[in-house]
């Protein structure tokens, strides 16, 4: 049964939608980034708005892995309105999402529930925005980072078939080889010379920044492990050696960008899928794989000692309770203890440590946070994540709210995996093991820093959780 749908939007709703984010615009406080806005606004959406959903996804892939090299190239102001593409991408999105709703297309029932829950997080911010005070600009970014999630996905699973999943995770492949080619470069001449990198790199071991641009290295890992536990995990259901071939380029990015708080979800996908075959063979398989790389990691990381890095704060402070995570949680508590109306609904969106108090200054951010802010020297000097961040800025039912939603695709996906449900072929069930993987790394890094909120660790996600949720679901397949 083909449901496909692909709704064109009209042009008075571009025009209007249009002029509504250039009065957006004209809330920003520096011209140029305002001028900037305005013009990728309005090129944008009469760009987008008018070709077929399906490649909407294959450019804001493409964008989301170029636009932050992209950025460094251009003049700083400039560069950083970039940045507001990606809403424009989202914009985009949520208008088609209407448009199908308008033209009666009928929601599948677990969509309506995280739909339901995303709006009902936005209501809550809004909600929180409002009782304390925050600025208007504030909650919209807020809004737009946590929320895009949802919006990919929910729209990735709407528009897209089997046949656009498999293209964008081919795409997804083939950027691996530029990323490889690119961050080898980066490595090996300390991003001396390289336009791409980000101003931040101070440490060679951070230099391998592929086309990512600010905090590159952290980005193109977070990256290569999302798209390793994927070919991975289609090498074992499927036994092709193409997916190998991938599995082990990725582990090779992987490893060269030296990103080190992910080493633990990766060591985890190994030891799991090991011990958990119920084949021999297929045992047999995983494991000569994971020791192939291990050591390939162990000689790598024994010549470059990156762990000397991750470690420093044990010789700087002498206790772990010290470092800018633990501090974070710490101050996090003290917040939400502060006042009883602080636990419910927060101290409003942008006023701690989410993505938003980085633009708008928030009280506890300048606080706690700006003034520390240049001395943070490694991971563990974070003074952020995504789940004291969402707590503390809308409260504990908020915090509910948001993690509810992701909770409804892990929870189907473990229904698809260990369930009965319709007949699905090794491939798929590649994919929806994979997405295991990928929603506990989310959580992993959720808890550990506000990575979350970059498009660039966000849109594969979502792509992954949208082709897995729908796997099971064959009637609803292009």
């Amino acid at each position: 049964m083909n449901t496909r749908v692909d709704p064109r939007l009209s042009f008075p709703v571009i025009l209007a939608i249009a002029v509504s984010m250039m009065f957006a615009a004209a809330l920003v406080s520096f011209p140029i980034i305002r001028a900037g806005m305005i013009v990728l606004c309005l090129f944008c959406f009469a760009i987008l708005a008018s070709i077929d959903t399906r490649k909407i996804f294959s450019i804001f892939l493409v964008w989301t892995i170029l636009s932050g090299g992209l950025s460094q190239l251009l003049f700083a102001r400039v560069g950083d309105s970039l940045k507001y593409v990606d809403s424009v991408f989202i914009v985009i999105l949520l208008l088609k999402l209407f448009s199908a709703f308008v033209d009666g297309y009928r929601f599948d029932g677990n969509c309506r529930k995280i739909i339901t829950l995303a709006a009902l997080f936005v209501f809550w911010a809004s909600f929180s925005a409002l009782i304390n005070g925050s600025s208007l600009l504030g909650l919209l970014f807020f809004v737009n980072s946590y929320v895009k999630f949802f919006v990919i996905f929910i729209a990735a699973f709407v528009f897209l078939d089997r046949t656009d999943f498999d293209g964008l995770i081919g795409l997804m492949l083939a950027c691996g080889v530029l990323q490889l080619m690119v961050a080898g470069v980066q490595l090996l001449t300390y991003g001396r010379g390289n336009l791409f990198v980000g101003g931040e790199i101070n440490l060679w071991q951070d230099a391998a920044c592929g086309t990512f641009g600010h905090y590159g290295a952290h980005k193109l890992g977070h990256f290569s492990l999302i798209m390793l536990m994927v070919s991975f995990s289609a090498w074992f259901y499927t036994s092709a050696k193409r997916w190998l071939f991938w599995a082990l380029l990725f582990t090779c990015v992987f490893f060269i960008t030296f990103t080190e708080q992910d080493y633990v979800p990766f060591a985890f996908f190994f030891i799991f899928s090991i011990f958990c075959s119920r084949q021999i063979r297929a045992s047999i398989r995983i494991f000569t794989a994971a020791m192939l790389i291990s050591i390939f990691g162990i000689i790598l990381l024994a010549g470059f000692n990156p762990a000397a890095r991750y470690f420093d704060l044990l010789s700087r402070s002498g206790n772990a309770a010290e470092s800018g995570k633990a501090q974070n949680y710490l101050t996090s508590a003290r917040i939400l203890a502060a006042q009883p109306a602080n636990l419910m609904i927060g101290i409003g969106p942008g006023g701690y440590s989410s993505g938003a108090a980085f633009k708008v200054k928030g009280d506890y951010y300048v606080k706690y946070i700006e003034s520390k802010y240049r001395k943070i020297k490694s991971t563990m000097d974070y003074l952020w994540a995504t789940a004291t961040s969402v707590m503390v800025e809308t409260g504990i039912v908020g915090y509910s709210l948001y993690a509810a939603a992701y909770l409804i695709i892990l929870f189907n996906c473990f229904t698809l995996f260990f369930g009965r449900g319709p007949a699905i072929d090794n491939y798929g069930r590649a994919i929806i093991y994979s997405e295991l993987f990928v929603l506990g790394f989310m959580l992993y890094l959720s808890l550990l820093s506000n990575i979350i909120e970059w498009i660039s660790f966000v849109y594969p996600a979502a792509i992954i959780s949208a082709f897995a949720f729908k796997i099971g679901r064959p009637a609803s397949y292009g």
